[in-house]
């Protein structure tokens, strides 16, 4: 690496690591502008909220990346024309395209580091976050029950005939359980002696299941000792088996679309999502190839020309994402076009502007 790449680097490596931080802040103070109302009387989960947040900021490190690349690049050239080093860069026979060179390479290397996160943590940090925000929306003591009264509670009903509370924890005695089928047929009817429901977690002793047969007999009756009843972990595997888009890697997402693709099902909307998947990271190097040469033009003029020249930019490409992604869930655009059209407007438009620099 020469002298010349090497300055280039570190004039770029400060508004790089600003840019990203400030565009990932905003994405992380969406994220709990949108779900702080969960806290509301929960305030004890509050180190749970947090931590979901940190989770689901994963998911932005992506489009931060390519941000930071995009302010890095600008404000850099910017300063670099404005002080006229560009100019001497230029008499001393380097072309638009050999100062473009560094800042490229920069820009590949943030794309294979996003592409990275995407694929090896973004996934892992979307199933925890999911499992977090269902402790945030569903953590709470017992349900209001009382004594010689019927209630339902997820798939169950119980009667009770005597019950003591003791904050989250409700002891109970004489309980009677009826799980519902999942499809045609009788409950399954549980009895006990006593009972201790903590945390959606019950804990039954000295008592028996009947299995109630479709006839309308009982199959089997088993008795126990002690039966764990675990309700949270129920609605976890409900949650665990709905994996979205943003929870699967590239080689996951072709898989479930081969898999629903034979069986006869549309997967038009996640071939959207899979060709995302992998031309959102680039985004990188084609804001890099766009911004230099708008940067050396409108730098000389105000030393905010590089932050607007960003700010232009990123808000150009991020409308056309959205634009292409609404265009091809609505059919309008092929999955492969609506996935790759930033990509291949914003490299057309920034080749035009190297050569028109030269």
């Amino acid at each position: 690496m020469k002298t010349l790449d090497r300055y280039l680097i570190r004039e770029m490596l400060a508004p790089f690591l600003a840019g990203m931080l400030i565009v990932l802040v905003l994405w992380v103070g969406n994220i709990v502008f949108i779900q702080v109302s969960v806290l509301r009387g929960k305030t004890d989960l509050l180190p749970v909220f947090l931590q979901y947040v940190l989770l689901k900021s994963v998911a932005y490190l992506t489009v931060s990346l390519a941000a930071g690349s995009l302010f890095g690049c600008a404000l850099a050239v910017s300063r670099l024309t404005r002080d006229s080093e560009i100019t001497v860069m230029r008499m001393a026979g380097a072309s638009v395209l050999r100062i473009l060179v560094p800042f490229l390479f920069i820009g590949l290397l943030v794309s294979m580091a996003a592409f990275v996160i995407q694929e090896k943590a973004v996934p892992w940090a979307e199933n925890r976050g999911n499992k977090l925000l269902y402790k945030l929306y569903y953590a709470q003591s017992a349900p209001l029950m009382r004594a010689d009264v019927f209630f339902n509670w997820q798939n169950y009903y119980f009667y009770i005939q005597q019950i003591e509370r003791k904050g989250r924890i409700a002891v109970m005695r004489d309980i009677t359980v009826w799980e519902l089928p999942g499809g045609r047929g009788y409950p399954m009817i549980t009895t006990a002696k006593t009972a201790v429901w903590q945390n959606d977690i019950i804990r039954m002793r000295d008592g028996v299941m009947h299995k109630i047969g479709r006839d309308g007999f009982t199959e089997y009756e088993a008795r126990f000792r002690v039966l764990t009843l675990n309700l949270k972990r129920q609605i976890e595997e409900f949650f665990e088996s709905q994996k979205t888009t943003e929870q699967m890697s590239v080689a996951e997402l072709s898989k479930q679309i081969d898999l629903l693709g034979r069986s006869g099902i549309t997967t038009s909307n996640m071939l959207i999502d899979y060709h995302f998947k992998l031309s959102v990271p680039l985004s990188s190097v084609i804001l890099i190839l766009c911004t230099t040469p708008l940067a050396l033009r409108f730098g000389r003029h105000s030393s905010f020309a590089g932050a607007l020249v960003g700010i232009v930019i990123a808000f150009l490409c991020w409308n056309v994402m959205l634009f292409a992604k609404v265009f091809g869930q609505a059919g309008w655009l092929p999955p492969a076009l609506a996935g790759w059209s930033q990509i291949m407007i914003f490299a057309a438009i920034g080749a035009v502007l190297v050569w028109k620099a030269e």
